[in-house]
C-alpha cells in the first residue's frame, strides 16, 4: 500500500473505485429493502420476482455492453470512460424518487439493470487503466511492478465490498426497519428511500470528482510509451554490445 500510494494517478483511481463501489453496492443493498417494504408494500414474493427478472435480463445487457467498451474508450479516451458512468449514475440516483413508487413496482427493474451495466463499464475501465499506471511507474522507477498494483487493486476490492455490506446493515438499522415484519411505517419507508438516494448521490458525486482529477490522457500515455520503448531499446543495445565484445576480442 505504501509503495503504490506514492503514485498519484493510482491514488485517484482507487478513490474513484472506492466511491463507485460504495455508491453502487450501498444503493443496491438498500434497494432490496426499499423494493420489498416500500415499492411492493411488504410483498416479498413480488419484490423477489421483479429483482430476479432484472438480474436475468442484466446478464444479456452485460453481453450487449461489453463489445461497446473498447471502441468507445478508443474514441473518447479511458478518462471519459470513468466520467460518463459517473454522470449516468448520478442522473439515475437523482431520478429514483420518480422510479421507485408503489404505483409502478416494475420500474424497480430500471436501477437494477443500470447498475449492472455501469458496474461492468467502470470495472473494465479501471482494469484497462492499471497497465497504464504500471507504464508510468516503470518510467519513474525503472522496474515493472504490475503485480504490486494489481494485488493492491484486488485487496481494495475485497475491503470495499466488506465495508459496503456492513454500511448497508448499519443504514437499515438506522432507518428503524423492523426485520420481524414485512410492513413498515410510512416514516421508515421514507427514511429507507432517502438514505439510499442520499448515499448514492454523495458517492456518485465523489466518483465524478475523482474522475475529473484523473489527469492521465491518451496523449500522456503515448508519450510515456515512447520514452519506455526508447529506454528499452537503448538497454537492449547496451546488453547486446556487452555480450558481443568478448567475441570480437
Amino acid at each position: 500500500l505504501k509503495e503504490t500510494f506514492k503514485n498519484r494517478p493510482f491514488i485517484v483511481l482507487m478513490v474513484y473505485k472506492l466511491c463507485q463501489v460504495f455508491g453502487e453496492r450501498i444503493f443496491q443493498g438498500m434497494l432490496f429493502y426499499i423494493g420489498m417494504y416500500y415499492v411492493c408494500k411488504g410483498d416479498k414474493n413480488m419484490a423477489t420476482a421483479i429483482v430476479g427478472k432484472a438480474g436475468s435480463i442484466g446478464v444479456f445487457v452485460t453481453f450487449l455492453v461489453l463489445p461497446t467498451i473498447k471502441p468507445i474508450s478508443k474514441w473518447l479516451g479511458k478518462r471519459a470512460g470513468l466520467i460518463i458512468p459517473s454522470v449516468i449514475a448520478l442522473v439515475m440516483m437523482l431520478s429514483q424518487p420518480w422510479l421507485l413508487t408503489p404505483e409502478h413496482p416494475h420500474l424497480l427493474m430500471i436501477p437494477t439493470l443500470m447498475l449492472s451495466a455501469l458496474s461492468i463499464i467502470s470495472n473494465s475501465m479501471i482494469n484497462a487503466i492499471v497497465p497504464d499506471i504500471c507504464d508510468l511507474d516503470e518510467l519513474e522507477h525503472g522496474e515493472r511492478r504490475e503485480g504490486l498494483f494489481t494485488s493492491v487493486v484486488a485487496f481494495m476490492g475485497k475491503l470495499e465490498i466488506s465495508l459496503s455490506l456492513q454500511l448497508v446493515g448499519l443504514l437499515v438499522a438506522f432507518s428503524g426497519a423492523n426485520m420481524k415484519t414485512t410492513i413498515q411505517s410510512a416514516a421508515v419507508n421514507e427514511r429507507l428511500l432517502w438514505i439510499a438516494i442520499g448515499f448514492g448521490v454523495f458517492f456518485s458525486i465523489c466518483a465524478l470528482g475523482a474522475a475529473f482529477f484523473f489527469r492521465m490522457t491518451e496523449a500522456t500515455m503515448n508519450d510515456v510509451r515512447v520514452k519506455l520503448e526508447t529506454r528499452r531499446a537503448a538497454a537492449k543495445a547496451t546488453t547486446a554490445g556487452a555480450t558481443a565484445a568478448p567475441a570480437d576480442t
